[in-house]
């Protein structure tokens, strides 16, 4: 037997009021739920825009920090890594000294940055730690040498410290400022 072709029925209304209900019921949730969003972001002064905004980047002192203290817990140099950890201390480095002095370290040799530096600045003591970290990199990325446990905990600390000296100061306000 052949397929029969499928009957000519009328269209009802009640076929489809129940999906026009739930689909009208949806759709007054969802406006509630966007109207007490708009009105909590408000309480706050933020706006439905700003949650979608990026966060506004880290100080060059505190980013270099926070990848410092993250290259720490890496333990590269304790692995054996030592052209790793040496490249990872010189790019925070050089990071730094990009934002922080608006000098290109990122594209620039070790003698580049150590003579570009010479313009700024900076305490003896730092001036110092920078170029014998840098130096030390450059020996061990590419003349292969193995450094001390020692050697590598002061370039560490080296790094720690120039940028602990070199950050910009905080003015605190006196309490006799806020006063009044």
């Amino acid at each position: 037997f052949d397929i029969k072709p499928q009957k000519t029925l009328r269209f009802k209304m009640g076929e489809i009021t129940g999906y026009i209900l739930w689909s009208i019921i949806a759709l007054i949730i969802i406006a509630l739920l966007f109207y007490v969003a708009k009105r909590v972001l408000a309480h706050y002064g933020k706006s439905f825009g700003d949650l979608f905004k990026p966060a506004p980047p880290l100080p060059p002192h505190e980013q270099a920090f926070k990848s410092l203290e993250q290259l720490r817990a890496e333990r590269l140099w304790q692995e054996g890594k030592h052209k790793e950890y040496y490249s990872a201390l010189t790019d925070i480095l050089r990071t730094y000294i990009d934002g922080h002095f608006g000098v290109g370290a990122m594209e620039m040799t070790s003698d580049e940055i150590i003579e570009a530096m010479r313009g700024v600045d900076l305490p003896q003591k730092s001036a110092m730690d920078l170029t014998q970290v840098l130096r030390d990199a450059d020996l061990v990325k590419f003349a292969k040498a193995l450094p001390e446990a020692e050697e590598n905990e002061a370039a560490y600390s080296a790094v720690w410290d120039f940028v602990e000296q070199t950050k910009p100061v905080e003015e605190v306000a006196d309490d006799e400022d806020e006063k009044r």
